[in-house]
């Protein structure tokens, strides 16, 4: 792919392209590996290769992100992502998990076992008692949402993947319910609309990432094509944020650094033990000037990429 002649002992990859005014850039992307250990230190493993396009669950319609593409222009922050799968030390029925990064960044859901819709008293569809589980896939199919392949506007565009949106709440009746949810606003029954929760990858072909990627109409095609609209530039910030978990301009300096390594809690005496980080960073060569490298994503996988372990906190 491309000419990049790789001197580093990471993973490289290359994108070439044009910016908003049609002046050729380039890319390079340098993707380096490591265990994150609970003390805030890394050690380089093998580097995990780069991820060349998306990868989905199932078919790119109705499937979650499992993860997204390295290869994009630079972004206007970090991306952070937690990838793999929550495990337990014991079997949990429900538990409130979160993920921080230092002070700046911090994202708490309410995890939930096995559950299922099952008719309701007051309300058509309602969740049953959870099923504990030992674990749980960061998977958006386990999430509010959901296609309808009868009825589009039964489709919840900002999770097709997931579970609970339909205009036939009868059909739900023994299909699996949401495992993850939003700790203040509960799923108490179908009728409910809440904004589907998760820590993974959003794809760009859902809300709100499709409605801020431009405008694809008969002007862009006469005028712009194969350019990127106008307005997509207007818009590129948020774009690229909703990308992953969460944004973050995370510090550059070493004295401040090393209190933002990732930590991952369950319940409230719970902490994560060793994972895998892998930090990708984007080279811009455009105009006849090298860009600054700036980090891109950091992403955050369980042991070889399965498994983020949750276990007692250590308290100082």
């Amino acid at each position: 792919m491309g000419s990049a002649i790789n001197l580093t002992p990471f993973a490289v990859g290359e994108l070439m392209g044009k910016d908003a005014e049609g002046v050729p850039l380039y890319v390079a992307i340098v993707k380096a590996s490591f265990t994150w250990k609970e003390d805030g230190s890394t050690e380089p493993v093998t580097p995990v290769p780069i991820q060349e396009e998306d990868e989905f669950a199932g078919e790119p319609d109705t499937a979650g992100l499992v993860r997204a593409t390295d290869l994009l222009p630079p972004k206007p922050r970090v991306d952070v992502v937690l990838q793999g799968s929550l495990a337990f030390p014991s079997p949990v029925a429900e538990v409130d998990v979160a993920m921080r990064v230092g002070a700046r960044l911090r994202k708490a859901l309410r995890a939930h076992g096995t559950r299922f819709w099952l008719p309701g008293v007051v309300h058509d569809m309602i969740p049953s008692k959870a099923q504990p589980v030992a674990g749980l896939p960061i998977a958006w199919e386990l999430s509010f949402g959901g296609a309808d392949a009868r009825d589009p506007r039964g489709t919840e565009q900002r999770n097709p993947a997931g579970s609970g949106a339909t205009k036939r709440p009868a059909e739900l009746q023994g299909k699996r319910a949401p495992s993850f949810e939003a700790i203040d606003t509960p799923i108490k029954s179908s009728s409910d609309r809440p904004a589907p929760c998760g820590f993974g990858a959003i794809a760009s072909h859902w809300q709100p990432r499709a409605s801020l990627c431009g405008t694809f109409d008969e002007a862009w095609q006469a005028s712009r094509s194969p350019l990127l609209p106008k307005d997509f530039f207007s818009g590129e910030e948020r774009y690229f944020e909703e990308l992953l978990l969460a944004t973050s301009r995370l510090a550059e300096d070493k004295a401040t650094a090393a209190t933002e390594v990732p930590a991952f809690s369950v319940g409230e005496t719970g902490a994560a033990a060793g994972f895998l980080a892998i930090a990708t960073l984007a080279f811009l060569h455009s105009k006849g000037v090298h860009g600054r490298p700036s980090l891109a994503v950091l992403s955050c996988d369980g042991p070889e990429r399965g498994a983020v372990l949750l276990g007692p906190a250590k308290r100082a």
